[in-house]
């Protein structure tokens, strides 16, 4: 028994390779999940092998296989596929993304590791392109939601456009008020004062016929100055009201 050694290598990524030691017995469903597993790629698709040329031309294909399922692959041992020392093969996985893969066979020893577990990558050099390319997620606002009656059948406002006009209207009747009420002001003569809370209660009560006494009780005095005769003269006098005596002199 022979222990082979193959080197993989992604076919658009040169930098990056996988020398895997496979005993000569074994099958090629042994040969795929070890390259699965050293590349990081999942099992569930499809793997087809075929034989190449020198110059990595395709030639007859070796069969398909998917590890889930049986396939022929699970018992072909793969020394029954080789005939050069350097044989090479061609590997496709996953036929929508349409991986493609090189194998070839570098080394072949009866040097075998009996506490080893084989297949078994021995080398490995770079990292290997990643299986599924994330999507990139835009975020979008979302539209608010229109206003619907209580029974939910329909909504009170068909559309946007019918909010904005709403809202426009709103604001011109706003902006309508601001300037007649400043106009009312300005038409206001200069020398006018605003009367405070007290001024307008009082007039209210004035109006009303309720008259409040906020004088501090000196008026009446002066009043009764006024009243009587001797200021004003009498009646009885020849002359009437006092003073005309004095124009006849």
């Amino acid at each position: 028994m022979s222990l082979l050694r193959f080197r993989l290598k992604f076919e658009d990524y040169d930098d990056v390779h996988r020398d895997i030691d496979i005993k000569s017995d074994q099958t090629f469903a042994d040969l795929i999940k070890t390259i699965l597993e050293s590349i990081g790629f999942d099992q569930k698709h499809e793997a087809s092998f075929h034989m190449a040329d020198h110059n990595w031309r395709k030639g007859k294909a070796i069969g398909v296989i998917k590890l889930v399922e049986k396939s022929s692959l699970n018992k072909l041992e793969i020394i029954d596929q080789i005939d050069d020392p350097h044989q090479k093969f061609l590997l496709e996985y996953d036929t929508d993304a349409k991986w493609q893969f090189t194998l070839e066979l570098i080394k072949i020893t009866s040097n075998i590791d009996q506490k080893a577990i084989y297949p078994l990558v021995s080398s490995s050099s770079g990292l290997a392109p990643v299986q599924y390319l994330e999507k990139i997620i835009i975020p979008t606002r979302e539209r608010p939601k229109k206003i619907k009656a209580e029974d939910d059948e329909e909504s009170i406002f068909e559309d946007d456009a019918d909010l904005e006009i709403l809202d426009n209207e709103a604001e011109v009747e706003t902006e309508e008020e601001i300037e007649t009420e400043t106009a009312d002001i300005a038409d206001l003569p200069p020398d006018f004062e605003m009367e405070d809370d007290d001024e307008i209660e009082k007039l209210k009560n004035e109006m009303s016929g309720n008259i409040i006494d906020t004088s501090d009780g000196d008026d009446g005095d002066d009043l009764d100055e006024f009243s009587s005769d001797d200021d004003f003269g009498s009646d009885d006098d020849d002359g009437g009201y006092g003073g005309r005596n004095d124009y006849d002199e």
